[in-house]
């Protein structure tokens, strides 16, 4: 009689007990499958404002809305000194957030240079995580070009990853580089096609990253949204390489990204800081979208005043 009772009581610990563990078990594989991160570019908010540490707006949207980690795609600090860079850390510190940093011009002074190299190694640097490949490249280092060295660790990293997955951040949209296709398309300060024409991007890293065509790769950068014809967002397909790029401090239109990686499937929203604005989805945030025939560039002002002084002087001779 004994005996039965026991098998019966095990029978419904059994019953009780394994549901619950396999429901732990599935919520552990979901979580190891899956991750969350935050993108954002030019956090330090308005230029000619004089606050320090994180933008307002973009401090008390990651109080309340927690991801695994953030990515700081430059210029995450107003002014590289030890005053700045402390209350950046302290806010970090309140946040319980997991970062990564990449160097924009912003940030290019000694201070920034040291925390990075001392949590990372050095200025460029990758992370490789259970489900995705992070590479962080220093634009500033040889602007507008990717120095040969950080190429070579792009390659090297994406070569030996097992991530089918890989997100490259820098600073500058290194691509906005074209005459034509890029009128009308400004980022912040050299972001913009007279600082870029000259670049390595479309010419090395571009085609060096489409040669892996069976991963999906994502290039972030971080340098728009701050005041002017700045754009506030941008995206752009080529072939396996996804060019993306968000930013923040007109007070408008702030933004960041938003990404979720679960399963092999990549999905990459555009986050508005400004809760009276509406953002249209970061897909429709094209050079089409953005790209018009004016303003000329300086070369084009010259060339046509040069134009007109010529049939000016035409003119004056045929007159005569």
């Amino acid at each position: 009689m004994g005996t039965k009772y026991l098998i019966q009581s095990f029978l419904l610990l059994g019953m009780i007990f394994l549901p619950l563990y396999s429901q732990g078990q599935s919520k552990v594989i979901r979580k190891a499958e899956s991750t969350s991160f935050y993108i954002a570019g030019h956090a330090y908010g308005q230029s000619r404002a004089s606050t320090v540490g994180i933008y307002p707006p973009l401090y008390s949207y990651l109080k309340q809305h927690p991801a695994d980690f953030i990515v700081y795609a430059g210029d995450f600090v107003r002014r590289c000194d030890k005053h700045s860079l402390s209350a950046f850390e302290q806010q970090m510190k309140k946040l319980e957030y997991q970062y990564y940093l990449a160097l924009g011009n912003h940030d290019y002074g000694r201070p920034c240079k040291d925390l990075i190299t001392k949590k990372w190694g050095n200025l460029h640097y990758s992370v490789q995580l259970k489900n995705v490949l992070l590479l962080f490249l220093n634009s500033q280092e040889s602007f507008p070009n990717i120095a040969a060295k950080q190429l070579h660790m792009v390659d090297a990293q994406i070569k030996d990853s097992t991530s089918q997955i890989v997100f490259l951040f820098l600073h500058e949209l290194l691509w906005l580089d074209n005459r034509w296709k890029h009128r009308g398309v400004s980022g912040n300060g050299f972001s913009r096609y007279p600082y870029l024409k000259n670049g390595n991007f479309r010419k090395l890293l571009l085609p060096l990253l489409q040669s892996y065509s069976n991963k999906q790769i994502y290039v972030i950068a971080g340098d728009t949204g701050h005041a002017g014809k700045s754009i506030p967002a941008y995206w752009e397909k080529l072939a396996n390489v996804t060019l993306l790029a968000t930013g923040m401090g007109n007070g408008i239109d702030d933004n960041i990204l938003g990404v979720e990686i679960n399963k092999g499937q990549v999905e990459v929203r555009l986050i508005p800081l400004n809760d009276t604005t509406m953002l249209q989805p970061i897909t429709e945030h094209s050079a089409n979208h953005y790209r018009s025939y004016l303003p000329l560039y300086v070369d084009e002002y010259l060339w046509l005043m040069s134009l007109l002084v010529g049939a000016l002087y035409l003119t004056f001779r045929i007159r005569r």
